[in-house]
């Protein structure tokens, strides 16, 4: 498998930063840019390396409301829908993550990972113990959210 993980300038980039990129690539995000990107540099590892949400899920989650979220400049009855409309989906893609991987902590995917957790997830039965599956979590994300954003328009 080519590695999912992006390179800038030779600097090796985390899995939320990767995501960005990646579906940017394919359907260009309403207001992504370098401010995002600092953002996301801090969330790799599960937030700061700490084994939190998983980045790839985060760089997704960015993502997501980036087409659909909010930005306070909205009438409060547009801004109770959006929101709605945004929890629904991000709610719906964690599930799916979860469903396919059998958990959305980074610490629990790199202990399954490394067969420290029996495994779960209907993704995980093809992929062995004892090899790092992140570059296949930001090509899972990248391509679900890809295929799920290909004909979305962001919200006005």
């Amino acid at each position: 498998m080519a590695r999912a993980m992006e390179e800038i300038n030779g600097l090796k980039l985390n899995c939320a930063e990767s995501v960005l990129l990646k579906v940017n690539r394919e359907k260009e995000l309403p207001g992504f840019d370098a401010a995002i990107m600092r953002i996301a540099s801090a969330l790799g590892g599960g937030v700061c390396g700490r084994g939190e949400l998983c980045g790839a899920v985060t760089g997704g989650v960015i993502c997501l409301a980036l087409v659909k979220g909010t930005t306070g400049m909205e009438s409060p009855s547009s801004f109770e829908i959006r929101r709605k409309k945004l929890r629904d989906t991000v709610r719906k893609y964690l599930d799916d993550f979860y469903d396919s991987w059998g958990s959305v902590r980074c610490d629990e995917l790199r202990a399954m990972d490394a067969g420290e957790l029996p495994p779960s997830g209907k993704e995980r039965k093809n992929h062995p113990p004892n090899t790092s599956n992140c570059d296949k979590y930001v090509s899972w994300v990248a391509d679900h959210l890809s295929s799920h954003l290909k004909n979305t328009k962001a919200e006005e």
